[in-house]
């Protein structure tokens, strides 16, 4: 609450003073190409990518001009599909304007529609329509025939699978709702579009199921994004932190993914997907925190894996946040509470250390961190082995030196990968920043205040919510059912109810047959 207070004065003191708007809300088409061709160029100005495309009659007379732009149209469809027929069309004038009903019997695309405003106009030139103007006529036809370069869909890199779809979102808007619905054939699915951005006009997807969603979470997601305004959006990034519920938490609290898959299997929870275009990472909403352990391959594998899998995944990221200030809290605080025969050995290897345990800690991990980031800079053909055989070798220098002990060494290594077992790289972050926290009061107050630093952030935790939904749900408040499928994996014939933490619609998931089976089963 006191950085949001600061933030909002900080935002009064700095706000600049609105200028108008003196572009004109409405302007009708002239109807004479030429008249109209000046006043779009006007507006628009000549960019190096638009294409002017005269057409004449057999008097030599232009009676219609075609616009696009050569970045974002297809050039090649456009002759094929417009102008050719329209050429065609106007060899046969005897000079008079050329019908606008003929007009559009000719022209072949699968998306024609028409407007009488030169502005609405020029936002479908720049979304990459190419528009077409006729003499005599009061409306411009936009035609689309997309051919800007697009991403092959391809497996995400950030959550591959063993067994599963190897389907991944791509930057494309209309090709990511394809891959949504090629998964959900229902009728109920609603997809609603938003222009959000001033300057960029992002489109945005609201996806979810009519009858299944709760509808006060469907109606929050679009208040919440109707109150954006901002210049411009370009990734889904922007989306998440403005529409979140609490912005200065470390943890997140809408999920993002990459697969097509997952974003399905979250709609038919009776949550809600966000669609952005040009960035292929979708969010979810309502999300709590086991969701962030839990991946689409749990449920492709025998229910017994899935479920060691995912205790697996609680276990190292318990030992990756509490392992380095545990160990610090017992060598510099509390060294008692650790068998004589352990902290001999710990004390034996930092003999020749000239610094501190916490500092030590500290370097190495802030070592480790440049590490990791530089190899994600690294053109990825070298990568591998700078990053392997650096580590390696400055890790040995540094501990036959006596700058590093080996056990910190180990300490920082193991936790470091443990971090990885978290199955969410937002999650994995925010866990990166609460070690350095645990660390320093473990080596302030020892093990007294690493409990009570921990005591700290699940107290943070259980204050947070989701559109509504508590982030620490199903632990609090404790729902039994859904606690049981938080850490185990139940088998799809027991899976006869929807997360009742999500408040859907329809908790029955497979109907009276399905309860029936899962009772034969039993």
């Amino acid at each position: 609450m006191i950085f949001e207070r600061f933030f909002n004065n900080y935002r009064k003191m700095t706000r600049f003073p609105k200028v108008k708007n003196t572009v004109v809300d409405h302007q009708p088409i002239n109807g004479d190409c030429e008249v109209d061709l000046r006043t779009l160029l006007g507006l628009v100005g000549n960019p190096a990518d638009l294409v002017i495309h005269r057409m004449e009659n057999n008097q030599n007379k232009a009676v219609a001009v075609l616009l696009y732009l050569s970045s974002l149209a297809s050039g090649i469809d456009l002759a094929t599909h417009i102008v050719e027929p329209l050429n065609y069309l106007l060899s046969d004038s005897t000079g008079k304007n050329p019908d606008p009903g003929q007009v559009r019997r000719v022209l072949v695309a699968a998306q024609i529609s028409a407007t009488t405003d030169l502005h609405q106009a020029i936002e479908y030139l720049i979304r990459g329509n190419a528009l077409l103007f006729l003499n005599g006529s009061s409306q411009v036809w936009t035609v689309a025939f997309p051919g800007f370069p697009r991403r092959q869909i391809e497996e995400p890199p950030t959550e591959r699978v063993v067994r599963g779809s190897r389907e991944g979102f791509t930057d494309v808007l209309g090709d990511n709702l394809g891959l949504v619905r090629r998964w959900i054939r229902d009728p109920n699915l609603r997809v609603e579009l938003q222009i959000i951005g001033e300057r960029t006009k992002t489109d945005v997807a609201v996806l979810y199921l009519n009858d299944v969603a709760n509808p006060d979470v469907v109606r929050e997601v679009k208040k919440r994004l109707g109150k954006i305004r901002i210049d411009g959006i370009l990734d889904s990034g922007y989306i998440l932190e403005m529409i979140t519920d609490q912005r200065w938490t470390l943890f997140p609290l809408v999920q993002e993914t990459e697969r097509p898959d997952k974003v399905a299997a979250g709609i038919l929870e009776g949550r809600v997907a966000i669609l952005v275009d040009k960035s292929p990472f979708a969010l979810l909403v309502p999300v709590t925190s086991t969701e962030f352990y839990q991946t689409s391959e749990d449920f492709y594998l025998n229910y017994w894996v899935g479920t060691f899998i995912r205790v697996l995944r609680g276990i190292g990221t318990f030992i990756s946040v509490t392992l380095p200030g545990l160990y610090v809290s017992i060598i510099a605080v509390n060294p008692i509470l650790a068998p004589s025969s352990l902290i001999q050995i710990l004390a034996s290897g930092r003999t020749q250390v000239p610094v501190p345990v916490i500092f030590e800690v500290l370097l190495v991990f802030i070592i480790f961190e440049i590490f990791r980031e530089a190899v994600i800079r690294i053109p990825s053909s070298v990568n591998m082995i700078l990053g392997i055989a650096g580590g390696v070798l400055i890790g040995l220098l540094a501990t036959q030196s006596g700058l590093v002990a080996g056990p910190t060494i180990i300490i920082v290594i193991i936790s470091s990968l443990s971090s990885f077992t978290t199955a969410n790289t937002s999650k994995e972050q925010a866990w990166r920043l609460v070690r350095y926290f645990l660390l320093l009061a473990g080596a302030g107050f020892g093990v007294l205040g690493l409990t009570l630093a921990g005591v700290m952030v699940l107290t943070h935790m259980a204050s947070l919510k989701s559109f509504g939904v508590s982030y620490l749900g199903p632990w609090a408040p404790p729902l039994a059912l859904d606690m049981i499928d938080a850490y185990f994996r139940i088998p799809w014939w027991l899976s006869y109810r929807r997360p009742s933490v999500y408040r859907p619609q329809q908790e029955d998931r497979l109907g009276d047959s399905g309860e029936e089976d899962a009772r034969n089963a039993e």
